[in-house]
């Protein structure tokens, strides 16, 4: 699965965070912070917890599309899908692009 790597104008944050957008927050959180956490956990622990996740905060979207960063990053992973949600951060549709490449010879589009 691959991830846009891109800064624009039109990024925007959702109204409610869900857990891919929070988790890595919390997690850069713990590793610059140096607040100690009481008698409960430490910020190890929660590093460590959340760290397993293995989440990258996604880049949302809201007016237009990197198209030559898309492009590229589909030829590279060869998959890339695209979630819409609604405001509650309910799934409401998924896209997934395949990259295939077009064989001039057999006018045939391969993996």
């Amino acid at each position: 699965r691959a991830g846009l790597a891109v800064v624009d104008a039109n990024l925007a944050p959702t109204l409610v965070p869900d857990i891919m957008e929070l988790v890595p927050d919390l997690v850069r959180w713990t590793e610059t912070s140096s607040l100690s956490m009481g008698n409960w956990t430490s910020m190890a622990e929660i590093r460590n917890k959340f760290s397993k996740l293995k989440i990258r905060k996604p880049l949302i979207y809201k007016i237009k599309l990197p198209l030559d960063e898309v492009n590229r990053i589909l030829e590279e992973a060869k998959e890339l899908y695209f979630i819409g949600f609604d405001k509650l951060q309910v799934p409401r549709c998924i896209i997934k692009f395949r990259y295939l490449k077009h064989d001039k010879n057999s006018s045939q589009f391969i993996d």
